[in-house]
């Protein structure tokens, strides 16, 4: 992934123009199967989302990616991202699931980005970061 002397990534912009590309797909895809992964990857998931409206639930994520993307760029905590936070704490959300939340998104976005590439992964990982931190942190502060 070494530049070789060319210019940086805009990570911004790789970020954007993959969640572009995979939203064309269809967002219900994506969705369906980001919870896939991320409920095959741990019978804690897989119990959690047993009796779960589905549809609610990829309505939930599209707001949560919109709260985290927006999150990223001006670091300001709004009442939405505060009410999911709360939701997870009250939860008893682990840091590890955080963990294993954002490999799966990044598992998805490989397998729907035609253009995927560690760049675009990259990209996606600096651009969650910030949102899944201060999740983790809510929830851990929260104990």
């Amino acid at each position: 992934m070494s530049s070789n002397g060319s210019r940086s990534p805009d990570f911004n912009k790789l970020f954007n123009d993959s969640y572009e590309r995979i939203m064309a797909r269809g967002s219900d895809v994506f969705y369906q199967r980001f919870y896939d992964h991320f409920i095959a990857a741990s019978p804690e998931v897989a119990k959690a989302f047993v009796n779960t409206d589905m549809k609610r639930q990829y309505e939930m994520l599209s707001l949560s990616l919109m709260q985290i993307m927006s999150f990223a760029s001006d670091r300001r905590s709004n009442p939405y991202i505060e009410k999911i936070a709360n939701i997870h704490a009250r939860l008893n959300i682990s840091g590890n699931l955080f963990t294993l939340w954002a490999q799966c998104l990044i598992a998805t976005v490989r397998e729907m980005d035609d253009h995927y590439d560690a760049h675009v992964e990259l990209a996606w990982r600096v651009t969650i970061a910030p949102g899944l931190e201060f999740m983790r942190a809510y929830c851990e502060l929260a104990e």
